[in-house]
């Protein structure tokens, strides 16, 4: 990465910048949009359209939750079946 005024904003620490920067990556955003993007986080103001981007990542990874929340579900049944297994089942452990 190249320094520029968008990477180091004076009054922000770098240890809370690198968190912001570590969560918008891990969002799905690309380095293009970060640039962008993480301007307004410091300075409150948005242009319009910016958020398309983010807003869309956003719905992906609340997609995602729930899939992995439906996923746990079935594997708490899973131990919970194989810790105690109902009187039909004739599997041994």
């Amino acid at each position: 990465m190249r320094p520029g005024k968008w990477l180091t904003p004076l009054g922000s620490s770098l240890r809370a910048y690198k968190t912001r920067l570590e969560q918008l990556f891990a969002a799905g955003l690309p380095s293009r949009s970060v640039r962008e993007v993480l301007p307004c986080v410091d300075s409150g103001t948005v242009p319009p359209g910016l958020l398309d981007h983010p807003e869309t990542e956003r719905a992906r990874i609340s997609r995602r939750i729930i899939d992995l929340l439906a996923a746990r579900d079935r594997l708490d049944d899973v131990i919970a079946n194989t810790r105690n297994p109902p009187p039909s089942c004739d599997h041994t452990q």
